[in-house]
């Protein structure tokens, strides 16, 4: 019974997440929605509740630095590139790359107010899941989507 209540709130957090990322128009690959998924780890009366997602959530809820190395993944302005089609926006990609590479993305900005994850994932929300779930048997509810890969 308290299994099927965690993986209840474990599935509408989930759910919350990616309504939120629709709600605040951040789509564009839709990567970050395809990527979240949740697992419950349970070690005798410890259960938790971990939400799963794609690196780059945690820069659309923080922003980034500038560019300090050489990154070894898909380079910024082909990311950018797809972000502008998708969009729909009339954006010189070059720009923009050397504009990220140069002073980062800050967030809140005018494409994205933030909280895309704490709106969601929040001391509030955990508290309520133990309280649900039961007390003392969550003793560990957490997001790593918020922890930098």
């Amino acid at each position: 019974m308290k299994t099927d209540v965690a993986e209840i709130e474990l599935q509408k957090v989930v759910k919350d997440l990616k309504d939120n990322y629709h709600k605040l128009g951040l789509k564009a690959s839709g990567e970050y929605e395809e990527a979240l998924w949740g697992e419950i780890k349970k070690n005798g009366d410890v259960t938790e509740l971990i939400v799963w997602g794609a690196p780059h959530g945690h820069y659309m809820e923080h922003g980034r630095g500038k560019t300090t190395n050489a990154g070894g993944g898909v380079p910024l302005i082909d990311v950018i590139k797809e972000w502008i089609r998708v969009k729909g926006l009339t954006l010189n990609p070059y720009a923009v790359t050397k504009k990220i590479h140069n002073e980062g993305i800050k967030v809140p900005n005018k494409y994205n107010r933030g909280k895309v994850i704490s709106d969601v994932i929040n001391n509030d929300r955990i508290r309520e899941i133990k309280d649900k779930v039961s007390s003392g048997i969550i003793e560990k509810a957490y997001s790593n989507v918020l922890n930098k890969f």
